[in-house]
């Protein structure tokens, strides 16, 4: 503490303990409200598709997943409901914007399904999720991906490193 010598009738406003706490828990509420806004969790609009010729796509004609231009997704976790398990299980692949690029995860009839850490699978702004399969696909029914993300502007995607 800072020692103070006041002459005869001298005045002095010094800050209290309260206003002191109630100052900072001001400021600490104000950073933890700026720090996550513009975050938002959604669910991933279900895709869905019918395999013909033993394949199938989703999410490539018609209906479609991705973050509007300007924002971010990070996907935290996908499903895929109608494969067949067994032995020999159906394989489906994940990719940005179509087939025809690299594949970016895959699930099984067997594990139909995936979880993803921060930033570990990003779509930007404009880029579609898209699933199709790998190999021939033993399903008939309708084959639905499902999940969740958080969607941030584009340019705060580093909150959510």
């Amino acid at each position: 503490m800072t020692a103070f010598s006041l002459a005869a009738g001298a005045s002095i406003d010094i800050l209290t303990q309260k206003e002191l706490d109630d100052s900072l828990g001001r400021a600490n509420d104000a950073a933890a409200r700026a720090f996550v806004r513009g975050i938002k969790w959604m669910r991933l609009p279900q895709l869905r598709g019918i395999p013909s010729a033993s394949a199938v796509t989703i999410g490539q004609q018609g209906d479609s997943a991705g973050p509007a231009s300007g924002y971010a997704w990070t996907i935290r976790r996908l499903a895929v409901s109608g494969l067949t398990a067994g032995s020999t299980p159906d394989v489906i692949a994940f990719y940005r914007n179509g087939t025809t690029t690299e594949p970016v995860w895959q699930v099984t009839g067997t594990l139909p399904f995936v979880t993803f850490g921060r930033l570990e699978l990003v779509l930007l702004g404009g880029d579609t999720l898209v699933a199709g399969n790998v190999g021939t696909l033993a399903a008939t029914g309708t084959i639905t991906l499902s999940g969740e993300l958080v969607e941030v502007p584009q340019e705060m995607l580093g909150k959510l490193a």
